[in-house]
């Protein structure tokens, strides 16, 4: 399959977990209650795989080849690729506490850095909690799953909530480097 078909379909997965969640609206109280603790989740935010973590920082390393990228198309990169597309992932289709005048507004008024991964200007913005952001990457792991998504694809990625709320760009650009 095509680096275009393959886009497309995330983009279509994407857009039905979007739809699907719109239809299932959940109080605060329902939404996070059975939701795992933070120390029970950071672990799978990226893969079902169990990611290494560094022993003196204790945050989780980036292994080369658990995420199978897509190959290098010189023409939509032409300057070479920096980051997993993860990296690029928009955050506005995430079911974070945002109101849709409120991402509509952060998606075009708000400036923000091209060099800085998008998702952590997002939760640096709007002051996004932990828990929510993790509770909300697991209900999307889940959808992915329920889809037959496998998650060690680069376009199943989800952003890791360990390596995010460092709010280190050195680090965080590290961790998603492209191979």
């Amino acid at each position: 399959m095509s680096c275009f078909m393959k886009n497309i379909v995330f983009m279509l997965a994407l857009l039905m977990l979007v739809s699907l969640s719109a239809c299932n609206k959940k109080s605060a109280d329902e939404t996070f209650s059975n939701e795992p603790s933070v120390d029970e989740t950071s672990e799978i935010t990226q893969s079902d795989t169990s990611i290494s973590t560094d022993p003196v920082t204790e945050l989780p390393v980036y292994v080369p080849g658990s995420i199978k990228l897509y190959e290098y198309d010189v023409r939509v990169w032409p300057n070479g690729k920096p980051y997993r597309d993860c990296w690029y992932m928009d955050p506005t289709g995430f079911k974070l506490g945002q109101t849709r005048e409120e991402k509509n507004y952060y998606l075009y008024t708000v400036e923000r850095d091209p060099e800085r991964m998008l998702f952590l200007q997002y939760i640096e913005y709007f002051n996004v909690p932990k828990e929510v952001f993790i509770a909300e990457m697991e209900r999307v792991r889940e959808f992915y799953i329920s889809l037959g998504a496998d998650m060690s694809l680069e376009e199943s990625e989800l952003p890791n909530a360990d390596i995010l709320y460092t709010f280190n760009d050195e680090i965080i650009n590290h961790y998603y480097r492209y191979e």
